[in-house]
């Protein structure tokens, strides 16, 4: 493909510089023959006038030549040699320099190309007319020679023009090469690779640049899909090795029923954190391939929220957390239920990192043609480092809650592309040891 891209670049190179190369052989062509035929007018011109002027008339009628010597020598019977031919006004022949000599009356003073010849007529002393012709073989051959000498100096320079023209190319497509090299060199092990566009500063340049940002952003994409899939597998892994543990205990011996009852309760537990794993990169699986169904209704983001932060009311009770919920009546248009599951995974993410004694605060407000849903935590706060990085798949600020009081670290993913399908979009701010705080911004239904 390189290869064709280049003869095709080339081609085209060829053809528009044969273009103008016969173009400009063409113009200086017909401005050389121009430029030579009025030359031959100029000299036949004044030829003739000194011929008119050679004409006498006798006082009974006849007319009479006088040739000056240097007038006659010019007319040596040559076959391209110049003639004349003279006339009355009337048109009876006075003389000519040849018997061969067309005798033919041209009627009018002219410039005229009859039979290969170029011919002035100009009218003299006594209305005779003087014709002074000649022939155009010589003129036609120069012209020949004129002609094979841009031919030639225009093939030479077609040739030269060839050969720089496919190294130029050649040099403007290098950066393709680099970038097919590249791209062949890639794979799942060796995503590092990238186009050198150290040597490129032109147009392929940047296409160079924009492929190693594509490159970039592949390689990101499947960094963060290969932690994704470790970390579902963590996810997963210890719940189910707890499972088994707690059924193994059970079936090795006979046990009162007191002890299976904590048995199968903490069988419970573990089942319910894997559901809610695989529940949510499922969610989050049917999202990114957009196969969730969604309804648009108006919904009232304020009762949505206080019915939502009313059923988290005895988590936060159980940790001494208090919820507090104020704001406006204010209507979005969405998803109830996806909307509902967002305000849940905000709330109770602030509860479960609320320090004990805390407060949880939710607000709903509308300005400016959006509603905004913020919901603060009086908690640690969020290292400066992790706060980027919070609403990445399995990706929890604080790694030491990794049991039941934390989650498995989809809740906030979920929340951003909930806000994100209903046009809005979700941020969080914290200061390390001073609570966090999310914003979620919707669009406002009038």
């Amino acid at each position: 493909m390189f290869r064709s891209l280049r003869a095709k670049l080339l081609a085209w190179y060829s053809l528009v510089l044969l273009a103008v190369l016969a173009t400009f052989a063409a113009v200086a062509v017909w401005t050389v023959w121009r430029s030579n035929l009025r030359d031959v007018d100029a000299r036949l011109s004044a030829t003739a006038s000194r011929l008119a002027r050679a004409v006498n008339a006798e006082p009974t009628g006849p007319y009479e030549v006088n040739l000056a010597g240097e007038d006659l020598a010019l007319f040596g019977g040559s076959d391209e040699g110049p003639y004349y031919a003279m006339w009355t006004s009337r048109g009876a022949l006075i003389d000519r320099s040849d018997p061969q000599v067309d005798g033919s009356f041209p009627g009018t003073p002219q410039v005229r190309i009859r039979g290969g010849n170029r011919e002035v007529v100009v009218r003299g002393d006594h209305d005779a007319l003087v014709l002074v012709g000649q022939s155009l073989a010589q003129l036609r051959a120069d012209l020949w020679r004129t002609i094979l000498g841009f031919a030639a100096a225009g093939g030479s320079a077609l040739v030269l023009a060839l050969l720089g023209g496919w190294l130029l190319v050649g040099r403007a497509l290098a950066p393709i090469g680099r970038i097919a090299e590249t791209a062949e060199a890639m794979s799942e092990s060796n995503l590092g690779l990238r186009v050198d566009i150290s040597r490129t500063e032109d147009e392929l340049g940047a296409v160079a640049a924009t492929l190693n940002r594509a490159f970039d952003r592949l390689q990101e994409a499947f960094e963060r899909q290969t932690r994704f899939t470790a970390d579902a597998s963590h996810e997963l892994r210890t719940p189910l090795a707890s499972l088994l543990a707690e059924l193994e205990w059970a079936l090795a011996r006979p046990w009162p029923d007191a002890e299976y009852t904590k048995t199968l309760q903490v069988c419970e537990r573990a089942g319910q954190r894997m559901r809610n794993v695989v529940d949510g990169l499922l969610t989050l699986a049917r999202a990114d391939a957009g196969a969730l169904p969604s309804r648009r209704e108006p919904v009232n983001l304020t009762s949505l929220a206080r019915e939502t932060a009313a059923t988290a009311i005895p988590i936060a009770t159980a940790r001494g957390i208090s919820i507090r919920l104020d704001g406006a009546s204010a209507t979005v248009e969405g998803d109830p239920d996806r909307l509902r599951e967002l305000i849940s995974n905000l709330v109770l993410n602030a509860v479960h990192y609320s320090s004990p004694g805390g407060t949880v605060r939710c607000s709903v407000s509308a300005a400016g043609g959006m509603t905004r849903l913020e919901v603060a935590d009086s908690g640690p706060g969020i290292d400066p480092q992790d706060l980027p990085h919070i609403f990445e798949r399995f990706y929890r600020a604080n790694k030491a809650r990794s049991g039941p009081a934390g989650g498995a670290g989809l809740g906030l993913a979920i929340s951003k592309w909930i806000a994100e399908s209903h046009g809005g979009q979700i941020r969080c701010e914290s200061t390390d040891g001073g609570g966090s705080r999310f914003t979620v911004e919707l669009p406002t239904k009038h």
